[in-house]
């Protein structure tokens, strides 16, 4: 999966930072998997072998700890940082092409390092992003908050991240919140050790888990 996306952004010019058509009713973040071929022709390559099946039928469907998504007709398991791939609407959208992006992308975010950047990891839905604020979800599988998407105890503890390195890793749950996950997100905020946070102050199906 890194490979592809790496591939996909290969000298600036790429998927994630070209005009590429995306949702033209929605004004939505552009879907990598959904559009990329290769998850189109090989659909499997998006899925968690631990979370390969739906929770339940229908059309679109969140995900779970331990099931897949399905938006459109595409079912997976891994989810994409809605902060990181582009955008269809506001000041985004390329002038003259409704539909079409111009990318808000790690790459103009003016950061020295990118390995803290995560771009594709273990999550509930295609879209969702952390925020500084971002409260921790209140049980293992909470589906209310979509910034709570990547907060899920799937792997014993964590889950599997793609940063924009290229590099793939486990990230502690508590470590969520000091990824880098947009241009504005502190990664010393409120809910890390360097912000503050007391271990009484996660939810209590957390607080056995690793602090950051």
């Amino acid at each position: 999966m890194g490979l592809l996306v790496c591939l996909a952004d290969n000298g600036g010019g790429g998927l994630l930072d070209d005009g590429t058509i995306v949702d033209l009713d929605e004004g939505l973040p552009l879907r990598f998997f959904v559009t990329y071929p290769p998850y189109r022709e090989s659909p499997d390559l998006a899925l968690c072998p631990s979370a390969v099946r739906p929770a339940s039928a229908g059309a679109d469907v969140l995900g779970g700890p331990f099931s897949a998504w399905v938006w459109r007709g595409f079912t997976a398991s891994h989810g994409q940082n809605a902060a990181a791939f582009g955008a269809a609407s506001g000041p985004n959208v390329l002038p003259g092409n409704r539909g079409r992006v111009k990318s808000w992308s790690w790459e103009r975010w003016g950061l020295k390092s990118v390995s803290n950047v995560p771009l594709i990891g273990d999550a509930m839905s295609v879209l969702s992003c952390v925020y500084s604020y971002t409260e921790p979800p209140p049980y293992d599988g909470y589906i209310d908050q979509s910034s709570n998407h990547w907060c899920i105890n799937r792997h014993g503890g964590g889950v599997n991240v793609l940063f924009a390195t290229g590099s793939v890793r486990k990230v502690g749950l508590k470590e969520i919140w000091t990824l880098k996950w947009n241009d504005t997100h502190e990664t010393n905020g409120p809910w890390t050790r360097a912000g503050g946070v007391q271990p009484g102050d996660w939810p209590h199906w957390m607080r056995r888990f690793k602090e950051y």
